[in-house]
Protein backbone atom coordinates (compact mmCIF):
# COMPACT_ATOMS: atom_id res chain seq x y z
CA UNK A 1 0.00 0.00 0.00
CA UNK A 2 2.55 2.00 0.62
CA UNK A 3 4.01 1.66 -2.78
CA UNK A 4 0.67 3.02 -3.97
CA UNK A 5 0.95 6.00 -1.74
CA UNK A 6 3.80 7.31 -3.00
CA UNK A 7 3.21 6.34 -7.20
CA UNK A 8 -0.05 8.92 -6.49
CA UNK A 9 1.92 11.07 -4.57
CA UNK A 10 4.38 11.46 -7.30
CA UNK A 11 1.68 11.68 -9.94
CA UNK A 12 0.43 14.48 -8.11
CA UNK A 13 3.04 16.86 -8.08
CA UNK A 14 5.23 15.56 -11.13
CA UNK A 15 2.96 17.83 -13.57
CA UNK A 16 4.23 21.55 -12.42
CA UNK A 17 7.65 20.34 -11.11
CA UNK A 18 8.44 18.72 -14.62
CA UNK A 19 7.37 21.82 -16.21
CA UNK A 20 9.22 24.34 -14.25
CA UNK A 21 12.12 21.73 -15.06
CA UNK A 22 11.15 21.82 -18.68
CA UNK A 23 11.42 25.93 -18.46
CA UNK A 24 14.62 25.82 -16.68
CA UNK A 25 16.74 23.89 -19.18
CA UNK A 26 15.09 25.07 -22.27
CA UNK A 27 16.42 28.89 -21.27
CA UNK A 28 19.60 27.54 -20.23
CA UNK A 29 19.75 25.69 -23.54
CA UNK A 30 18.88 29.00 -25.42
CA UNK A 31 21.36 31.15 -23.46
CA UNK A 32 24.08 29.06 -23.81
CA UNK A 33 23.22 29.32 -27.67
CA UNK A 34 22.69 33.00 -28.12
CA UNK A 35 26.27 32.57 -26.13
CA UNK A 36 28.08 31.09 -28.51
CA UNK A 37 26.30 33.01 -31.30
CA UNK A 38 27.63 36.06 -29.41
CA UNK A 39 31.04 34.88 -30.30
CA UNK A 40 30.55 35.68 -33.88
CA UNK A 41 27.76 38.32 -34.00
CA UNK A 42 26.96 40.76 -31.56
CA UNK A 43 23.39 41.26 -32.27
CA UNK A 44 22.65 38.40 -29.91
CA UNK A 45 24.07 40.21 -26.98
CA UNK A 46 20.14 41.37 -26.48
CA UNK A 47 18.44 37.93 -26.92
CA UNK A 48 21.19 36.50 -24.31
CA UNK A 49 20.66 39.24 -21.76
CA UNK A 50 16.87 38.09 -21.67
CA UNK A 51 16.86 34.05 -21.40
CA UNK A 52 20.06 34.44 -18.90
CA UNK A 53 17.49 36.63 -17.10
CA UNK A 54 14.80 34.42 -17.33
CA UNK A 55 16.46 31.39 -16.78
CA UNK A 56 18.26 33.34 -13.46
CA UNK A 57 14.73 34.24 -12.67
CA UNK A 58 13.07 30.76 -12.91
CA UNK A 59 16.28 28.76 -11.02
CA UNK A 60 15.41 31.03 -7.97
CA UNK A 61 11.87 30.07 -8.46
CA UNK A 62 12.77 26.51 -8.75
CA UNK A 63 12.96 25.76 -4.95
CA UNK A 64 10.14 27.78 -3.66
CA UNK A 65 7.60 26.62 -5.95
CA UNK A 66 8.72 22.94 -5.37
CA UNK A 67 8.58 24.09 -1.70
CA UNK A 68 5.16 25.62 -2.52
CA UNK A 69 3.91 22.48 -3.59
CA UNK A 70 5.34 19.71 -1.01
CA UNK A 71 3.48 22.06 1.48
CA UNK A 72 0.03 22.76 -0.44
CA UNK A 73 -0.06 18.79 -1.16
CA UNK A 74 0.58 18.15 2.25
CA UNK A 75 -2.65 20.73 3.42
CA UNK A 76 -4.99 19.71 0.63
CA UNK A 77 -4.55 16.26 1.08
CA UNK A 78 -4.30 15.66 4.40
CA UNK A 79 -6.66 18.30 6.39
CA UNK A 80 -8.41 19.63 3.65
CA UNK A 81 -11.24 18.96 0.86
CA UNK A 82 -8.67 15.86 0.07
CA UNK A 83 -8.75 14.72 3.83
CA UNK A 84 -11.88 12.40 3.83
CA UNK A 85 -10.64 10.27 1.05
CA UNK A 86 -7.04 10.25 2.37
CA UNK A 87 -7.34 9.69 6.30
CA UNK A 88 -10.13 6.75 5.29
CA UNK A 89 -7.02 4.49 3.17
CA UNK A 90 -6.42 1.48 5.47
CA UNK A 91 -2.87 2.59 6.24
CA UNK A 92 -0.77 3.83 9.02
CA UNK A 93 -1.01 8.03 9.50
CA UNK A 94 2.82 7.17 9.21
CA UNK A 95 2.57 5.71 5.81
CA UNK A 96 1.09 8.77 4.79
CA UNK A 97 3.46 10.97 6.37
CA UNK A 98 6.40 8.62 4.55
CA UNK A 99 4.96 8.44 1.32
CA UNK A 100 4.81 12.77 1.39
CA UNK A 101 8.25 13.17 2.69
CA UNK A 102 9.92 10.96 0.88
CA UNK A 103 8.13 12.50 -2.41
CA UNK A 104 9.12 16.10 -1.03
CA UNK A 105 12.66 15.05 -0.44
CA UNK A 106 13.23 13.21 -4.07
CA UNK A 107 11.89 16.54 -5.47
CA UNK A 108 13.81 18.76 -4.04
CA UNK A 109 16.93 16.89 -4.26
CA UNK A 110 16.51 16.60 -8.40
CA UNK A 111 15.69 20.39 -8.76
CA UNK A 112 19.00 20.97 -7.51
CA UNK A 113 20.62 18.64 -9.75
CA UNK A 114 18.93 20.26 -12.86
CA UNK A 115 19.59 23.56 -11.56
CA UNK A 116 23.29 22.84 -11.22
CA UNK A 117 23.40 20.89 -13.91
CA UNK A 118 21.47 23.86 -16.25
CA UNK A 119 24.11 26.56 -14.68
CA UNK A 120 26.76 24.02 -15.52
CA UNK A 121 25.68 24.08 -19.36
CA UNK A 122 25.11 27.78 -19.06
CA UNK A 123 29.03 28.42 -17.67
CA UNK A 124 30.52 25.99 -20.15
CA UNK A 125 28.87 27.93 -22.87
CA UNK A 126 30.26 31.23 -21.57
CA UNK A 127 33.88 30.35 -20.65
CA UNK A 128 35.58 27.00 -20.33
CA UNK A 129 39.13 28.16 -18.63
CA UNK A 130 37.02 29.93 -16.00
CA UNK A 131 35.10 26.78 -14.97
CA UNK A 132 38.64 24.54 -14.97
CA UNK A 133 40.21 27.17 -12.53
CA UNK A 134 36.82 27.50 -9.86
CA UNK A 135 37.29 23.36 -10.43
CA UNK A 136 40.76 23.81 -9.21
CA UNK A 137 40.42 26.61 -6.66
CA UNK A 138 37.25 24.93 -4.97
CA UNK A 139 39.72 21.86 -5.24
CA UNK A 140 42.96 23.16 -3.20
CA UNK A 141 40.48 25.10 -0.89
CA UNK A 142 38.62 22.00 0.61
CA UNK A 143 42.03 20.03 0.30
CA UNK A 144 43.62 22.67 2.70
CA UNK A 145 40.48 22.59 4.92
CA UNK A 146 40.30 18.92 5.52
CA UNK A 147 44.01 18.99 6.08
CA UNK A 148 43.94 21.61 8.49
CA UNK A 149 40.61 20.15 10.61
CA UNK A 150 42.49 16.34 10.42
CA UNK A 151 39.38 15.17 8.35
CA UNK A 152 39.68 12.22 5.58
CA UNK A 153 37.95 12.98 2.40
CA UNK A 154 35.71 9.38 3.18
CA UNK A 155 34.37 11.26 6.31
CA UNK A 156 33.97 14.66 5.34
CA UNK A 157 31.85 13.35 2.27
CA UNK A 158 29.85 10.72 4.17
CA UNK A 159 29.44 13.63 6.84
CA UNK A 160 28.09 16.51 4.63
CA UNK A 161 26.01 14.27 2.89
CA UNK A 162 24.40 13.26 5.74
CA UNK A 163 24.00 16.53 7.36
CA UNK A 164 21.93 17.84 3.90
CA UNK A 165 19.67 14.87 4.09
CA UNK A 166 18.82 15.58 7.51
CA UNK A 167 18.42 19.55 7.18
CA UNK A 168 16.58 18.77 4.07
CA UNK A 169 13.86 15.64 5.75
CA UNK A 170 14.28 18.65 9.20
CA UNK A 171 12.91 21.51 7.01
CA UNK A 172 9.82 19.71 5.24
CA UNK A 173 8.65 17.68 8.70
CA UNK A 174 8.53 21.53 10.36
CA UNK A 175 6.51 22.52 7.94
CA UNK A 176 4.17 19.49 8.37
CA UNK A 177 4.28 19.82 11.93
CA UNK A 178 3.16 23.46 11.67
CA UNK A 179 0.27 22.18 9.44
CA UNK A 180 -0.56 20.20 11.98
CA UNK A 181 -0.70 22.52 14.96
CA UNK A 182 -3.02 24.35 12.75
CA UNK A 183 -5.71 21.91 13.90
CA UNK A 184 -6.02 23.34 17.22
CA UNK A 185 -7.57 26.71 15.53
CA UNK A 186 -10.82 25.88 14.39
CA UNK A 187 -11.95 28.30 11.42
CA UNK A 188 -8.54 29.41 11.54
CA UNK A 189 -6.24 26.60 10.90
CA UNK A 190 -4.01 28.41 7.96
CA UNK A 191 -3.31 31.45 10.75
CA UNK A 192 -2.71 28.38 13.48
CA UNK A 193 -0.60 26.89 10.90
CA UNK A 194 1.56 30.13 10.57
CA UNK A 195 1.67 30.95 13.99
CA UNK A 196 3.23 26.96 14.68
CA UNK A 197 5.59 27.01 12.50
CA UNK A 198 6.51 30.75 13.90
CA UNK A 199 6.16 28.68 17.74
CA UNK A 200 8.25 25.74 16.27
CA UNK A 201 11.33 28.46 14.65
CA UNK A 202 11.52 30.07 18.62
CA UNK A 203 11.50 26.78 20.26
CA UNK A 204 14.34 25.71 18.18
CA UNK A 205 16.53 28.44 18.65
CA UNK A 206 15.62 28.36 22.57
CA UNK A 207 17.32 24.88 21.89
CA UNK A 208 19.75 25.27 20.16
CA UNK A 209 21.19 27.85 22.47
CA UNK A 210 20.90 26.08 25.16
CA UNK A 211 22.84 22.95 23.24
CA UNK A 212 25.21 25.65 21.95
CA UNK A 213 25.66 26.98 25.68
CA UNK A 214 25.96 23.43 27.17
CA UNK A 215 28.19 21.91 24.51
CA UNK A 216 30.60 24.96 23.95
CA UNK A 217 29.50 24.45 19.75
CA UNK A 218 28.23 26.97 17.37
CA UNK A 219 24.01 26.65 17.29
CA UNK A 220 22.76 23.69 15.19
CA UNK A 221 21.32 26.21 12.44
CA UNK A 222 24.49 27.66 11.73
CA UNK A 223 24.64 24.17 9.93
CA UNK A 224 27.36 22.15 8.97
CA UNK A 225 30.07 23.93 7.37
CA UNK A 226 30.33 26.54 10.33
CA UNK A 227 30.10 24.06 13.04
CA UNK A 228 33.21 22.65 10.69
CA UNK A 229 34.99 26.41 10.24
CA UNK A 230 34.04 27.08 14.26
CA UNK A 231 33.70 24.40 16.56
CA UNK A 232 35.76 24.17 19.52
CA UNK A 233 36.54 21.45 21.74
CA UNK A 234 33.05 20.21 23.68
CA UNK A 235 34.82 20.14 27.08
CA UNK A 236 38.66 20.94 27.36
CA UNK A 237 38.13 17.74 29.89
CA UNK A 238 36.06 15.36 27.80
CA UNK A 239 38.28 14.83 24.94
CA UNK A 240 35.73 15.07 22.49
CA UNK A 241 36.90 16.52 18.72
CA UNK A 242 35.75 17.26 15.87
CA UNK A 243 34.76 14.70 14.68
CA UNK A 244 32.19 13.19 17.56
CA UNK A 245 31.19 17.44 17.30
CA UNK A 246 29.75 16.85 13.43
CA UNK A 247 28.44 12.96 14.47
CA UNK A 248 26.81 14.37 17.53
CA UNK A 249 25.18 17.60 14.82
CA UNK A 250 23.42 14.89 13.07
CA UNK A 251 22.19 12.46 15.60
CA UNK A 252 20.91 15.73 17.32
CA UNK A 253 18.99 16.97 13.91
CA UNK A 254 17.92 13.60 13.36
CA UNK A 255 16.23 13.31 17.00
CA UNK A 256 14.52 16.78 15.70
CA UNK A 257 13.46 15.23 12.56
CA UNK A 258 11.66 12.49 14.72
CA UNK A 259 10.29 14.32 17.31
CA UNK A 260 8.14 16.74 13.94
CA UNK A 261 7.64 13.36 12.68
CA UNK A 262 5.79 11.88 15.25
CA UNK A 263 3.87 14.83 16.65
CA UNK A 264 2.39 15.42 13.13
CA UNK A 265 1.24 11.17 13.38
CA UNK A 266 0.01 11.91 16.94
CA UNK A 267 -2.34 15.01 15.41
CA UNK A 268 -2.97 13.19 12.20
CA UNK A 269 -4.72 10.07 14.42
CA UNK A 270 -6.22 12.08 17.90
CA UNK A 271 -6.76 15.77 16.53
CA UNK A 272 -8.49 15.87 13.03
CA UNK A 273 -10.30 18.87 12.03
CA UNK A 274 -11.62 19.05 8.52
CA UNK A 275 -14.78 21.19 9.22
Amino acid sequence: MFGKLLKHEFGATAPLILMLWAGLVGFAGLSALFWELCRSLDIFALPLSISTFFFVILAIAAFVVVNVVIIRRFYVNVYGDEGYLTLTLPVKRSSIIWSKLVCGSVWLILTGAVVAMSVGVLLLAGNHSVIKEAFEYLRLIVGRALESLRLSDVFAAVVMILSMLVELVDGILVFYAAISIGQFFTGHRLLGSVLGYMGIHVLTKIAESIYSLIMGVPELSSGLINLMIRVVPLDAASGFNLQVSMVLYIVVKVIFAALLFLFSDYIMRRQVNLQ
